[in-house]
């Protein structure tokens, strides 16, 4: 990954200040889950104003963030180590959520109080292909790996779930795997095999996408807002809310905080390039936004 974060990206140090001043950057002392310190970013790269969630292509040169700036809504293609975007697509003011999956499929998730739906786009040629309405708002969405599907977070006043959702035949497949009502957010592993659900009380629960049981729980520390699984699946990655302001690194076979990673005050969304060896994060206000890069080293 380093190799697209090289003499292209701006210098840190002065980003960083910049950001300070913008009020996205903010950097607490120490680390309250008892980890060995806090990993600064080895990059820094300016972004569209209003990121609110993200998702890698591949190995991180490019990705797909959703930017909402209270007026307007898109998709946007943007390249991780400069900050071009290439690609816009508009989205609903509702949308919530972004994902990547097969087929250069683009997932927009979207909710209101009582509805929600994923809309899905060709990442090629920015098409519409289709959308498919949920049993509920969708507050988060993932893609599948290795599969046409996608998975979304429905969240209703009475209920939460995931629900799988086919693109191909623009369905929603069986079966829907009903969660606790405090689950904030979640992920899929990388061989398609386990659901990893955040808890609003600082808990992260593993569930089976085959029998749909809880096979793993343990605590992750408080105000969990957004989750990601290293390929291999031994680590975590655990953003933290306000409060906390840093991203918890998991061993999650022994279930031990590793060290905790520095992060911004509006940051949104974590994920893994895909061959581990960055964490990125997305961070956003309606007049800001940038994208930080960590080595998981």
């Amino acid at each position: 990954m380093k190799k697209y974060l090289s003499a292209k990206n701006i210098s840190i140090g002065a980003t960083v200040l910049a950001l300070i001043a913008s009020g996205v950057f903010f950097l607490t002392n120490g680390s309250s889950n008892g980890g060995s310190g806090r990993a600064l970013p080895n990059g820094i790269v300016p972004g569209p104003a209003g990121i609110a969630s993200g998702a890698l292509i591949g190995r991180g040169q490019t990705a797909w963030v959703l930017t909402n700036t209270g007026t307007a809504s898109n998709a946007q293609l943007i390249s991780v180590s400069t900050g071009k975007v290439s690609a816009i697509i508009p989205t609903s003011l509702d949308a919530t959520s972004i994902a990547f999956g097969a087929q250069n499929t683009v997932a927009v998730g979207a909710g209101t109080p009582t509805s929600g739906f994923v809309a899905f786009f060709n990442g090629i040629t920015r098409f519409q292909t289709g959308v498919i309405p949920t049993a509920g708002p969708v507050t988060a969405v993932s893609a599948v790996p290795h599969s046409n599907n996608f998975y979304a977070m429905i969240s209703t006043p009475t209920a939460k779930a995931i629900q799988i959702l086919n693109p191909v035949l623009m369905r929603v497949e069986k079966p829907t795997f009903p969660l606790p009502s405090d689950a904030t957010s979640f992920t899929v592993s990388a061989d398609g095999a386990t659901l990893v659900v955040l808890k609003l009380g600082g808990k992260v629960t593993y569930i089976s996408t085959t029998t749909g049981q809880i096979t793993q729980t343990f605590e992750v520390g408080p105000n969990p807002i957004s989750v990601a699984v290293s390929p291999d699946a031994t680590r975590l990655y655990v953003l933290k809310g306000i409060g906390s302001l840093n991203v918890a690194v998991i061993n999650a076979s022994t279930e031990a905080v590793l060290r905790a990673i520095a992060a911004p005050q509006n940051a949104h969304a974590l994920a893994v390039t895909s061959d581990g060896a960055s964490l990125v994060d997305f961070v956003g206000t309606y007049k800001v936004g940038n994208i930080q890069i960590f080595s998981t080293n």
